[in-house]
């Protein structure tokens, strides 16, 4: 586990994608964080996008996520969901663990493979919003020099 705020954003920064439920076919649940402190988090599930919220994001201290989320979120949900100052910033205590994570997704056996696990006191998105199926709090990913290139 890290515990430098510098050491951590670099980190959740570095990873072009932090993914839940990897090993789920049907599962597009991850949140992208970029050195600029800029963000969006998806929620799809099956071949429905629920929600993509767009975020700026801090770490005040080390093991504390701030997110203020912006504008209306996009997505199936949108209509049903609106910001307010009342849920428009999040913390979460968060814990970062280095470590291999590797599998193979469940319908069509693609291999997954990432090198870090971020764990969350809850939910990253907004409260309020009203998501189906399992919510998760754990999510995976690597360094960028770790990352496969992009075709």
């Amino acid at each position: 586990m890290t515990s430098d705020v510098a050491a951590d954003r670099q980190v959740l920064a570095g990873s072009r994608a932090w993914r839940a439920t990897p090993d789920n076919y049907s599962s597009l649940r991850f949140f992208q964080f970029a050195a600029d402190g800029s963000g969006e988090l998806t929620y799809a599930y099956g071949q429905t996008i629920y929600a993509v919220a767009q975020c700026r994001w801090e770490l005040p201290v080390a093991g504390q996520l701030r997110l203020t989320y912006s504008g209306v979120p996009r997505g199936v949900l949108a209509r049903t969901f609106a910001l307010s100052d009342g849920n428009r910033v999040k913390e979460l205590a968060y814990t970062l663990t280095a470590g291999r994570v590797a599998g193979v997704e469940d319908i069509v056996p693609n291999p997954y493979e990432f090198s870090w696990t971020l764990a969350l006191s809850d939910s990253p998105w907004p409260a309020g919003l009203d998501l189906p199926h399992e919510v998760p709090r754990v999510f995976y990913g690597q360094e960028a020099a770790d990352e496969e290139p992009v075709a």
